[in-house]
């Protein structure tokens, strides 16, 4: 019968006779373990990250995106979504048209690609728009104005 005394030994004697090789092996397997951990641990940080801000990434619980009008369907299955259930508010709901466009440059007599976006008031549910000068996002719907990206600006 081989008991554990003699394996050990006969594991000793091997790892001796081919000492470059098992450190070679070891090294291997733990930087692929620890390749596997650093992959796993960036992912599950991004996703709980992400989660976590996908409200204020999103402005709202829900995205739902097409490239032409919604039928009649799924928009009564979106509308049930926002009725209010028993006890809850009602929910709210924005449209948002975005499509890419160009601006002329007066200056150097060209274009440039711009993305145009038509927002409903109301529009994020969560977060906050930075503008500069403060409060333009407040005023957006009833000034009759636009809001111009700065990269945009120093080009025009």
């Amino acid at each position: 019968m081989i008991g554990p005394r003699f394996v050990l030994r006969f594991a000793w004697r091997e790892a001796r006779a081919a000492r470059r090789k098992l450190w070679l092996l070891t090294g291997s397997v733990t930087a692929g373990v620890a390749a596997l951990v650093a992959i796993n641990s960036f992912t599950e940080n991004l996703t709980r990250s992400v989660a976590a801000q996908s409200q204020a990434l999103l402005g709202a619980d829900l995205v739902v995106a097409a490239r032409q009008a919604l039928p009649a369907g799924p928009s009564a299955w979106i509308d049930s979504l926002i009725r209010p259930a028993s006890g809850k508010p009602a929910g709210h709901r924005a449209e948002v048209a975005s499509f890419p466009g160009m601006a002329y440059v007066p200056r150097t007599d060209g274009v440039r690609l711009v993305q145009v976006r038509a927002i409903e008031p109301g529009y994020p549910f969560y977060g906050t728009i930075l503008t500069e000068p403060a409060g333009r996002w407040a005023n957006l719907a009833t000034s009759g104005r636009v809001l111009v990206d700065p990269g945009l600006l120093s080009a025009l």
